[in-house]
């Protein structure tokens, strides 16, 4: 299974909440967390500057209170308890998978239990489309399922 996993298994980016004028990068990989910033600005002695990198290996980002904290203000508090699982060895295999392959998965599994018995009638809110569902994803499966 960890041969699904990529390089960088969770890459966030995104601006600070007001009135920061930082933009920030969160990458996750199967080793280690890398925290950026850069210093958004229209001055003059603010460009070109390098952003600002905070490397560290999972084990030692789980106790730094100071970057989670920041890391739930900018990006929320699930994206810093997604962090912490994935930190904890906790990967989304599922999300791993290749579209075409998870299509198929969701396909096949329709309309049965967790406990192997058939069920013709699937709850609502998963009856989707094959086909709705791959404009979802972004993939083409007319006529491959």
């Amino acid at each position: 299974m960890a041969s699904l996993l990529g390089k960088k298994v969770l890459e966030i980016h995104g601006q600070g909440p007001p009135p920061t004028k930082y933009f920030f990068q969160l990458t996750v990989t199967k080793t280690e967390v890398i925290w950026r910033s850069w210093k958004i600005s229209l001055r003059i002695e603010f460009k070109g500057a390098a952003p600002g990198e905070n490397k560290m290996t999972h084990d030692d980002y789980l106790p730094d209170a100071r970057l989670q904290q920041q890391v739930g203000v900018v990006f929320g508090h699930q994206i810093l308890q997604y962090t912490q699982a994935l930190c904890q060895g906790n990967f989304d295999y599922l999300e791993c998978l290749p579209n075409d392959l998870l299509l198929q998965i969701l396909h096949g599994n329709e309309g049965r239990s967790t406990d192997g018995t058939d069920h013709k009638e699937v709850p609502q809110e998963w009856d989707i489309p094959a086909l709705q569902l791959s404009r979802v994803l972004g993939t083409d499966c007319e006529g491959s399922l």
